[in-house]
């Protein structure tokens, strides 16, 4: 196995996690926005849950990246609305108003010490990336997270489905975090050299597999991030 130089991490569930009053405030707005205030906001907020890992999961078979109001229109059909009368730019106007939300009730981080550890990571030579498939978030959303967080400062490049077109488990995803980390040596870091670490199976695991780097999945809210890294060969100081 080949040592390790460059850690690539997921964001969601890995790092961040989100925020509940988020959740019910979307819901509320979705709501009001299309005229469902005879629906609990309890049965609006299970339908973007549930609509959200179907989304997820086409976007992991077919290795593409559905659009927001795509999504918000399976939860509008779900919601036995008449798609037809739909008026696209209520469309644009929810998704605006859900991100000025998202800045009002941001993402929490998982772990208190990230930054720490991301530190110490950078302070031992490794090089750092974000690789994440956005879905009702888009990646210009969740940078403004890490920025605010000062997080950003430790992650040489970040790449995000609704930028690259494609999402994990795709190769084109993995080829594209490779060509990025391989400028930061020259062009000469070898696939296996690179350690991607995610919660998710499918996505992070098999596609960091596939692509012929070394993966690891985690479960950072039974398991500290450190031991998740030392147990893939990554020892901080």
């Amino acid at each position: 196995m080949s040592a390790i130089k460059h850690i690539s991490f997921d964001l969601w569930k890995t790092l961040i996690r989100p925020n509940p009053a988020f959740i019910k405030e979307r819901a509320s707005l979705f709501r009001n926005r299309f005229q469902l205030k005879h629906l609990p906001i309890e049965q609006v907020a299970a339908v973007f849950r549930d609509t959200d890992g179907v989304c997820n999961a086409i976007n992991e078979i077919t290795g593409r990246n559905l659009h927001p109001q795509e999504m918000y229109l399976m939860i509008l059909d779900r919601l036995q609305v008449n798609l037809r009368i739909v008026d696209r730019q209520k469309l644009q106007e929810f998704q605006e108003e859900t991100e000025a939300l998202f800045n009002r009730f941001p993402p929490q981080l998982i772990l208190p010490d990230t930054a720490l550890l991301l530190q110490q990571l950078q302070a031992q030579g490794y090089t750092l990336n974000i690789l994440c498939n956005t879905g009702f978030i888009k990646g210009e959303l969740l940078r403004r997270v890490l920025r605010h967080e000062q997080l950003d400062q430790y992650f040489q490049f970040q790449l995000y489905s609704d930028e690259t077109g494609c999402s994990k488990p795709a190769p084109a995803m993995f080829a594209a975090m490779h060509a990025a980390a391989a400028t930061l040596y020259q062009g000469s870091l070898l696939n296996g050299e690179i350690l991607h670490i995610g919660d998710n199976a499918h996505a992070d695991l098999g596609g960091a597999l596939q692509a012929g780097m070394q993966g690891s999945l985690i479960n950072t809210c039974r398991q500290p991030l450190s031991k998740w890294l030392h147990a893939s060969g990554v020892y901080l100081a």
